[in-house]
């Protein structure tokens, strides 16, 4: 009985210490430290740095494709949340210096859907936006720091995202997108407010989120969803416009499809970028 004892308490330290081990295993983000260090410019990035010197980039692809459905699972949402805006912008960026130089991100051909492997799993871009961002985490904050290398896009930042201050920088970024006079337009007198398009992608969760706050419940949720969203992080100037009586309509700003780069290229440009051979 003692033996059988020992036994079983071996296997519960086993199985004990197996768990804690991938709930202690982070994911290391060093190499997307470096790749966005030396390719953010502003709220642009530097696609011919990243071309030339890619190598961080490509491994911390691969690292990110090397992370198990076991490590993944061991993850808190905001370990979840952070390591899947992390894949998706480092994707993007990967999707658009394979076929480099480009004017648009529309250049690459079906780039939202092309495959790419992923903690043990093949998924498109398409998926990690709608079904693990939208259905799975239901985050619609994450969408305002996601790039898709379009102008219009919301700016790739300097930093990876970690679940720690993840909240703080997600919330931030909302105020300061919301705020900045770019990101949306509110006309009281015409009771329109214009917002842009990334609204319409993934309207899903703004609306599961945010319809049945009480400031706009009045309204039908596919415009309470957003009217709330903004609400939320509107600064006093922005609510004031907000507070003022009317059937609020919303519309999508047109879109700016153009490369997010520092600066546009050259019809040289794939000659200037190709390394010298020794």
């Amino acid at each position: 009985m003692r033996y059988l004892n020992r036994i079983i308490l071996s296997s519960l330290l086993i199985i004990l210490s197996g768990t804690l081990s991938a709930q202690a295993e982070e994911i290391d983000y060093t190499q997307y430290e470096q790749v966005l260090a030396g390719c953010v410019d502003g709220k642009a990035v530097d696609y011919e740095y990243l071309v030339l010197n890619r190598a961080p980039l490509d491994s911390f692809v691969m690292a990110i494709s090397r992370v198990s459905y076991e490590q993944l699972g061991s993850m808190t949402n905001d370990e979840r949340l952070a390591f899947w805006i992390n894949a998706y912008n480092v994707l993007t960026l990967k999707a658009i210096i394979d076929v480099f130089p480009i004017p648009s991100i529309r250049a690459v051909k079906r780039y939202d859907l092309k495959q790419f492997k992923v903690a043990g799993r093949v998924v498109t871009l398409n998926q990690i936006r709608i079904e693990i961002i939208g259905d799975d985490l239901v985050e619609p904050l994450a969408y305002l720091v996601m790039t898709d290398g379009a102008a219009s896009s919301p700016p790739l930042q300097k930093e990876p995202f970690r679940a720690e201050g993840l909240r703080e920088r997600l919330q931030e970024t909302a105020r300061e997108l919301f705020n900045n006079g770019k990101f949306i337009f509110v006309n009281p007198e015409l009771g329109l407010v214009q917002v842009n398009q990334i609204f319409s992608w993934f309207i899903k969760p703004i609306v599961a989120k945010y319809a049945k706050l009480s400031q706009f419940k009045e309204l039908e949720e596919f415009t309470a969803g957003p009217m709330n969203f903004i609400w939320t992080y509107a600064d006093p100037g922005l609510r004031e416009k907000l507070k003022q009586p009317a059937d609020w309509k919303i519309n999508m700003l047109s879109y700016q499809w153009i490369i997010n780069a520092n600066r546009r290229p050259t019809l040289d440009e794939p000659n200037r970028l190709k390394k010298p051979t020794k």
